[in-house]
């Protein structure tokens, strides 16, 4: 025989409330989860997309790279350049030293 309650409880209706706060608790854990593994996949995809714009980056700068001339044959060529034109510089100079001549020859000795 249980002593007197005046709250109203017994062993049974203690029993039935917490196993209804067990059984809240479940679910509320159970949705929880849920919804972790829901954002898990909704984080990898987001993940696996910036991962994916990343590699089109590498991709465009090998490209990239591939595509430049070294800086040593770069450099070479300008160098084999300079000395070119330094050589028709000259070339010029002398080509308009003679004009020079000629027009002074003309203005001289005429026709």
């Amino acid at each position: 025989m249980e002593p007197d309650n005046t709250e109203g409880w017994t062993f049974t209706t203690l029993k039935a409330y917490f196993e209804s706060r067990l059984d809240a608790a479940k679910t509320a854990l159970a949705a929880a989860l849920q919804a972790v593994e829901k954002s898990n996949e909704k984080v990898a995809i987001a993940l696996e997309k910036r991962l994916e714009g990343v590699n089109e980056w590498r991709q465009t700068f090998s490209d990239r790279d591939a595509n430049f001339a070294p800086r040593e044959d770069t450099e070479r060529r300008l160098r084999m350049l300079e000395k070119w034109v330094g050589k028709l510089s000259g070339i010029g100079a002398f080509v308009g030293i003679v004009g020079v001549l000629v027009t002074i020859a003309f203005a001289f000795f005429g026709k």
